[in-house]
């Protein structure tokens, strides 16, 4: 069997010492500390949690994939199994940074980075896919819908329009574009009816593609090793939205944002537009005065970072700088935030009981700051959470930062 894209990452797959790193937290246990200012969780791999074996993390996917490459290892269905268990979270990759960046401090340069164990894996789905062995049943159910019905539901390509606002009209060309995506579309609504509110008492006018919007492909297809029907969902989209007329596509998902904002690109090069998260826009639009957020939140709030938008695409402030901006809210942090958030789950329906764990895990965690409610900034985050939620009898609510704003203007 082939690895051709394996081998394309051999410098970080042998860049891995398999210290710990990554399983255990921290390279200093006493944090936080004047080297690192950020707080590093002790939980760090939602995989390794539920698990509890060293071959399910960032140092287990390095293994498995070195030895394949050197041939120690044959290709089997429990060894498919394990490599489709990582949530793409980018954790370890985090963990594994510290150690360099504790070095960094004290020989005072750069002498390296953090192993890029998700595109280790991301490389090693897609030579199983091409191999005939990938990816597993679930990603395989998800991956066909998209292929039926153009959404990770194989709901109706007419319905994804079922969520605008009564009596609202969005008009299918302009200059902004809001990018819906499917969770927002077919499965919490009220993110995407939140948003357009706000943008609608802004003044702010604003596109949709409607049944033109197909899936952004990344967490389903692209994470799946599914490579050639991502590279068919992004040409579609970013033919649709360049025939919009749109220079700024804005999306409350951080998935999606992701996925346009860095993958896109790989696959068409320059878009020809540019991508906002939310957040973003929402801050923008509060500096520019063309929102005001004055009915009081007395309650105390805490905000999770989406592994995305966070540690991925470093967006961290703006969230915070808008629920800061709302009056009389408390706002506290829960252990792992920012660049060392922990990860909801990622895949309610590709490995649910992965994700049902960890977002408990993290209601507990929510919950323990004395927080009521629990803001996020994912389509993926908050229906974890809120499954999460209902599995504890928590009465902690789950909003996105969409509808915590869409609350405090009175819409």
């Amino acid at each position: 069997m082939s690895f051709e894209n394996l081998n394309k990452l051999k410098g970080e797959i042998y860049g891995c010492s398999i210290c710990g790193q990554c399983v255990q937290g921290p390279v200093d246990p006493f944090r936080p500390n004047v080297v690192f200012t950020d707080y590093m969780p002790n939980r760090t791999c939602p995989m390794r949690e539920k698990y509890r074996l060293l071959t399910y993390s960032g140092a287990g996917m390095n293994t498995i994939a070195r030895g394949v490459i050197e041939g120690d290892l044959e290709i089997t269905d429990e060894l498919v199994d394990a490599i489709y268990k990582c949530v793409l979270c980018g954790h370890c990759e985090t963990s594994c940074g510290e150690v360099f960046n504790f070095l960094r401090t004290v020989v005072g340069k750069d002498i390296g980075h953090g192993v890029k164990v998700p595109e280790v894996v991301r490389a090693f789905r897609a030579d199983l896919v091409k191999a005939g062995v990938g990816p597993t049943d679930n990603f395989k159910k998800v991956a066909a819908a998209i292929e039926k019905g153009h959404n990770r539901f194989a709901r109706l390509q007419s319905d994804r329009t079922k969520w605008v606002p009564e009596g609202m009209q969005i008009p299918s060309k302009g200059k902004l574009l809001f990018y819906v995506g499917c969770v927002a579309s077919f499965k919490n609504k009220e993110n995407a009816q939140s948003f357009a509110k706000i943008l609608n008492k802004a003044g702010v006018e604003f596109a949709i593609l409607g049944d033109e919007e197909w899936c952004c492909g990344g967490p389903q297809l692209l994470n799946a090793g599914l490579v050639k029907q991502f590279e068919d969902q992004v040409k579609h989209n970013v033919e649709a939205i360049r025939a919009s007329g749109a220079t700024e596509v804005v999306t409350t998902c951080a998935d999606c944002y992701k996925s346009f904002k860095i993958d896109y690109p790989t696959v068409v090069g320059d878009l020809g537009f540019t991508v906002l998260h939310s957040s973003e826009l929402l801050a923008r639009l509060l500096e520019e005065k063309k929102i005001t957020l004055s009915k009081e939140y007395l309650e105390t709030v805490t905000f999770h970072d989406p592994c995305q938008l966070s540690r991925i695409a470093k967006i961290t402030e703006q969230p915070r700088t808008v629920i800061g901006s709302i009056p009389g809210i408390n706002l506290v942090e829960m252990e792992g935030n920012k660049d060392y958030t922990v990860c909801c789950g990622h895949y309610p329906q590709e490995l649910p009981e992965t994700t049902i764990q960890a977002g408990t895990e993290r209601i507990k965690e929510a919950q323990a700051t004395g927080a009521t409610t629990l803001v996020t900034a994912c389509s993926f985050c908050k229906w974890s959470f809120s499954a999460a939620a209902r599995k504890l009898g928590s009465d902690i609510k789950v909003l996105d930062l969409t509808e915590l704003v869409a609350e405090s203007m009175g819409l």
